[in-house]
């Protein structure tokens, strides 16, 4: 099932409205499209139930602002009047407000946020009107979607584009790397797209730092002795440039830094060999303040950045 976390209710469209599958086409745009009526987005999902209406919509934003789905995403909605465009779209019927295709800003808000959500998760990149940004009269002769929601095309991509640039600005990388025993360095790894660790060998060095704000982390090795803070990442440096010794290491403690610039703040979150992740140095709620078992080698490590 793939769908917006937006989403506030599922109202499934009947089988008979809709195609399974996309023909084998990616995700390539959104289509705006007006519901001709007054509706939440719950009212407009049940007439896409009835059978026999040949025809449906991905998801709907009500007059209340609310935010329902009627067909999986990788699935194809009849919405467009075109087989070609249904095939790359993913469709948004909009409520009217007072029967004069106008869009209250309520229904316009929620509108802008489920477009910037669909287009950040398809990575769509910039919206542009006209090309990743459609509407229905683009390929069919239709009044929908109305000139209101017509003219609040570019104000549309706009502001859904600054919600993602952002969030973009908001995101935080972290890069690490583990000496092993039987290895020494390996290579650096970026959050979750790996992990370090090879070949089950224990853990005896850990480099970690990040792009945005600040990182302090310590380890405790198998025989029980806790090292200092490290707040540099460079092997190079013995001295404060890595955590470790040379022994093995048994326990690890992170802390990220939130920068005043980035909010909410972030936490980093970390674990090793396969067991739960931690949160920062907090101890509660089934985080335990540090990541391992006591007197029991490290062999992986993995690391990420979030709220």
């Amino acid at each position: 099932m793939s769908k917006s976390s937006l989403t506030q209710i599922i109202v499934p469209a009947d089988e008979g409205n809709y195609t399974k599958g996309r023909s084998g086409r990616s995700i390539e745009a959104i289509t705006i499209h007006h519901m001709a009526g007054r509706l939440t987005a719950k009212q407009c999902g049940r007439i896409f139930q009835a059978k026999g209406r040949y025809g449906s919509s991905h998801y709907g934003v009500g007059y209340d602002g609310s935010i329902a789905n009627y067909v999986d995403e990788e699935d194809t909605a009849w919405t467009n009047s075109n087989w070609d465009s249904n095939c790359k779209s993913v469709t948004i019927e909009t409520s009217d407000d007072n029967s004069s295709w106008y869009v209250n800003d309520t229904t316009l808000n929620a509108l802008i946020k489920l477009v910037a959500d669909i287009a950040k998760r398809r990575n769509l990149g910039k919206l542009v009107p006209g090309k990743n940004l459609t509407w229905h009269s683009m390929f069919t002769n239709t009044a929908c979607p109305g000139d209101y929601l017509r003219s609040k095309m570019q104000y549309i991509a706009d502001e859904a584009n600054k919600i993602n640039n952002e969030s973009t600005s908001n995101e935080v990388n972290v890069y690490y790397r583990v000496k092993t025993q039987k290895h020494g360095w390996l290579k650096e790894v970026k959050n979750l797209e790996d992990y370090a660790g090879w070949e089950n060998s224990p853990i005896i060095g850990l480099a970690i730092r990040v792009d945005k704000g600040g990182i302090k982390y310590r380890v405790t090795t198998i025989s029980g002795k806790t090292l200092g803070w490290i707040t540099d990442c460079d092997i190079d440096n013995y001295m404060s440039g890595w955590a470790g010794n040379g022994d093995p290491i048994s326990l690890v403690e992170c802390y990220y830094y939130t920068p005043d610039n980035i909010r909410p703040y972030q936490y980093a979150y970390y674990r090793v060999n396969g067991y739960p992740y931690q949160k920062d140095l907090i101890k509660a709620k089934g985080f335990d303040g540090y990541a391992g078992v006591p007197k029991k080698p490290i062999t992986t490590f993995s690391m990420y950045i979030g709220k």
